[in-house]
């Protein structure tokens, strides 16, 4: 039974992956992104910070975790990422360095361009299931051409809610709901990402997300798996805006994860690799 789950969420990812869509960036997570980037409703661990900050509110341990892109460094967007999350009362609190080096999109007759992110994050409980979350973040901008460079600080807030019960759990995140103003004089879009997720037992996650859900020329979808092999292996796969993507997570240690992930298609074979731990 637990194989055939994985089969049918695998066969549905390859479906997803012949939809004709506009070529994407990755978000970030080497778990979430192993899952096809389907973690909003999933949202169980520090990497929620970024996919859904109300998720860490029942978080119950300190937790760190750290990303590195090994390879396609100059068009993968975020490249390194450093997060670390704490319980409080009735909650959680998280801090996030992100560092961006790319950006491809801006990479246009020579400009370089970068950005690093300085994120708080807060989840609060409002019942024993229910929680909401925000992110902070302080984005500064740097572009460089011709030996000139200008710069840019903006903030940008995210808003979340988060439902569990004992198999389904699901989310939604508002991105940038404030539309900050960017360098080049635009604003950020405000991005409603809802996302649901199934436990049919103890080892198994299926999860679905849709990116921009209210914009029908960029809204994309995400589905993933993730399977608990043994006590030292997790295997992950899923299909991110229609590009496959798998993983893999190998215990080192009691409360420590090694983790890795490929990412295919429009996002061309980038590997990642990172840790995390509680304790």
């Amino acid at each position: 039974m637990k194989k055939r789950t994985i089969f049918a969420v695998l066969a549905v990812a390859l479906a997803v992956g012949t939809v004709n869509q506009a070529p994407v960036s990755a978000c970030y997570g080497v778990r979430a992104m192993g899952m096809g980037g389907a973690f909003i409703g999933v949202a169980d661990d520090v990497n929620a910070v970024y996919w859904n900050p109300a998720g860490i509110a029942f978080t119950k341990e300190t937790q760190a975790n750290i990303q590195h892109i090994t390879n396609n460094r100059e068009l993968i967007n975020y490249i390194d990422i450093v997060e670390v999350t704490t319980p409080v009362k009735n909650g959680a609190i998280g801090l996030t360095y992100v560092k961006d080096r790319a950006a491809m999109n801006y990479l246009i007759q020579g400009q370089n361009y970068n950005q690093e992110w300085y994120v708080l994050s807060y989840g609060a409980k409002i019942t024993d299931n229910l929680a909401i979350g925000t992110n902070i973040r302080q984005v500064v901008e740097k572009t460089a051409l011709n030996g000139q460079t200008e710069s840019k600080h903006f903030t940008g807030l995210d808003a979340s809610l988060f439902y569990k019960n004992n198999k389904w759990s699901c989310g939604l995140l508002v991105q940038d709901f404030n539309r900050p103003t960017t360098l080049d004089g635009g604003y950020m879009i405000r991005n409603y990402r809802p996302g649901i997720a199934y436990r049919p037992d103890n080892k198994t996650i299926i999860a679905a997300d849709i990116y921009d859900a209210t914009d029908e020329i960029e809204r994309a979808y995400c589905v993933g798996a993730e399977y608990k092999a043994s006590d030292a292996i997790t295997l992950r796969a899923g299909c991110y805006q229609r590009n496959l993507t798998f993983g893999i997570g190998i215990k080192v240690g009691k409360d420590t994860e090694v983790n890795f992930a490929h990412l295919g298609g429009d996002l061309g074979g980038t590997n990642m690799i990172g840790a995390q731990t509680k304790f």
